[in-house]
């Protein structure tokens, strides 16, 4: 017997920089799963681009929300990961602040 296909949740995000410029000012992340569902205590972190090092940001709340600042480690060049369940997301963040997410 087979059971029930499985489907996939793309998890979309936005990035939002809080207050002035300056390399301390907090980002705002949201993220929803493709239904429009708040993707609520998902766990944020920022991962090098070969994998090797990473800094845990924190659960999004009830609205599927976090506020963080960057570590001072973190580089543009890293990516913001979203596990949200079963499935982790790994988003690249672009220049609008939209984030991109794809299943790894």
């Amino acid at each position: 017997m087979c059971g029930p296909a499985a489907r996939a949740h793309g998890i979309q995000s936005t990035l939002e920089r809080l207050g002035g410029l300056t390399s301390s000012s907090p980002y705002q992340l949201e993220s929803r799963f493709s239904s429009g569902v708040p993707a609520q205590d998902a766990a944020v972190r920022m991962v090098s681009p070969d994998g090797v090092a990473s800094v845990e940001l924190g659960h999004t709340n009830a609205q599927g929300q976090l506020t963080f600042t960057l570590p001072a480690q973190a580089r543009a060049d890293w990516e913001v990961q979203i596990d949200a369940g079963p499935d982790r997301k790994s988003t690249r963040l672009n220049s609008s602040h939209t984030v991109i997410s794809y299943a790894v």
